[in-house]
């Protein structure tokens, strides 16, 4: 088993050196020819130059729409905004008559109609007596017996 493995280890060592030596190969072969001249370097630098002028131009053509498409769209966006400033004043004025009427009709109402379902509400209020001016309230005294003839007149 341990031989197998070893017999293992040697063939990918083996391939393994094989293949670093063939990209080593292949590089070297590839940098030999990949050298440009120097007309050719510069050739290159003006076509990326040329592009980069090309790619500025087109920017500068599209901010130029934009800012006109901004320009055109700003007079109908102020237009909508003063509407709408118009339309949030007239709110702001019927709020105002709303909270008005309220004050005035509704709130007074409302607590009229809550002290007389819930009189006990109002403890500020003072009670009412039932008895007239000039009449003592005897209400609070206790009965007299019967056997008690205080109250009657003599026979």
């Amino acid at each position: 088993m341990i031989n197998k493995r070893i017999i293992l280890y040697q063939t990918f060592g083996v391939f393994f050196i094989l293949f670093i030596t063939s990209v080593a190969w292949g590089q070297q072969e590839s940098q030999s020819e990949s050298v440009l001249s120097e007309s050719e370097t510069i050739k290159i630098i003006r076509e990326i130059h040329q592009l980069e002028k090309n790619m500025l131009e087109k920017m500068h053509d599209l901010d130029l729409k934009m800012r006109k498409h901004i320009d055109d769209n700003i007079g109908s966006v102020n237009e909508k905004i003063a509407v709408m400033n118009r339309e949030l004043g007239s709110l702001k004025a019927t709020t105002k008559i709303i909270m008005w009427i309220l004050g005035i009709i509704a709130i007074p109402t409302a607590l009229y109609i809550l002290s007389l379902t819930f009189p006990e509400l109002l403890f500020w209020r003072k009670e009412i007596k039932d008895t007239a001016e000039g009449i003592v309230d005897t209400s609070g005294e206790p009965l007299g017996n019967n056997n008690n003839n205080l109250n009657q007149p003599s026979l």
